[in-house]
């Protein structure tokens, strides 16, 4: 369950601070991909730490 809320929480995080800086990108995209990753490292070293 926490995994499910770190990814929201990077997610929006991304997502916001992407539109502050006012880049011509696509935000969703760009946001869901950074927040797969984060998600994906943070499963992976709480396996290895564990």
């Amino acid at each position: 369950m926490a995994t499910i809320s770190d990814f929201i929480m990077s997610f929006m995080v991304v997502y916001f601070m992407l539109r502050m800086m006012a880049i011509d990108i696509p935000l969703f995209e760009v946001s869901l991909f950074a927040a797969f990753g984060i998600t994906v490292f943070e499963v992976f070293f709480s396996f290895v730490g564990a």
